[in-house]
């Protein structure tokens, strides 16, 4: 079930004026919005049943009722409340074992957090894309070239036709021979990545499929992919290069390719065993 509240705070600064006071009243009366009518929030609010509306489908909700079960779904998450100051990955009076405390339950978190914001049917939506790609091409620069190159050596042990683009250039050169039997993968967290942006576009231009792998705050590639999927917006702006985001990152790649994988079982099992075994092999 998604969680309402934390899409709404994730996103409330990009939301217009109208937005913002739908947001705040919901943010500041839960509980109200959960047990009134539209009407009721309406007049309560001072805000129309028309904007109620829009805003619901604003943060991928289907309508008013489907807010509300995720307003209950956000409630009931909040009852165990985070330590306070644990998203501190600096502190500089901190010991070795408060440190790999902070760090290990920010990476929890992260993985929670992306649960919150999973729309399974999107999920489908991608695992379906790339399952039947003639040919998958992940882009993903800085650290997401890790996450990139994580994606493309587990396609390779089940032989699924997969490129990591990890550079401009690359990008570009590949985009002159994409084909709508294609996919496009784009991981970028902040969604604002110039050298994806760009492909993207060039991908568009196309009409090849495009995934992509952000936070959930608005963005310019969530507006270019055909299927988005989200991350949550933990990270800060002072942040120490891609920490907790990259353990999320790495947890949708994991779920993307079990899937996938399993979508032809008994192959995925053969060519895991003959990859398995020819490094073993080498490896001796």
């Amino acid at each position: 079930m998604k969680d309402a509240l934390t899409r709404i705070r994730m996103v409330y600064n990009h939301f217009k004026p109208a937005q913002k006071q739908v947001a705040e009243f919901i943010l500041e009366n839960p509980q109200l919005v959960m047990n009134s009518s539209i009407k009721q929030v309406s007049h309560a609010s001072n805000c129309s049943e028309a904007t109620i509306v829009r805003f619901c489908r604003e943060i991928e909700f289907e309508g008013f009722k489907d807010l509300k079960m995720g307003i209950l779904t956000s409630l009931n998450l909040q009852k165990e409340t985070l330590q306070q100051g644990i998203h501190k990955q600096l502190l500089k009076d901190t010991n070795i074992e408060d440190s790999v405390a902070i760090i290990s339950h920010n990476n929890q978190q992260a993985i929670l957090d992306m649960l919150k914001l999973m729309d399974y049917e999107k999920l489908e939506s991608a695992i379906e894309l790339l399952y039947s790609a003639r040919s998958i091409c992940i882009a993903g620069v800085g650290a997401s070239a890790l996450v990139a190159q994580d994606f493309l050596l587990k396609c390779q042990r089940i032989n699924k036709q997969c490129e990591a683009l990890l550079d401009m250039h690359q990008m570009l050169v590949k985009s002159v021979h994409l084909t709508e039997g294609d996919v496009i993968f784009l991981i970028t967290y902040s969604g604002e990545t110039p050298e994806i942006i760009e492909f993207a576009k060039l991908a568009k231009e196309k009409n090849v499929p495009i995934i992509a792998l952000t936070t959930f705050k608005f963005n310019t590639v969530q507006s270019l992919a055909t299927v988005n999927l989200y991350v949550s917006a933990s990270e800060t702006n002072e942040r120490i290069g891609a920490t907790s985001s990259r353990i999320s990152q790495l947890n949708m790649i994991d779920i993307l390719f079990t899937c996938i994988a399993r979508k032809d079982y008994e192959r995925s099992v053969q060519m895991f065993k003959e990859t398995k075994a020819i490094i073993q092999r080498e490896v001796k």
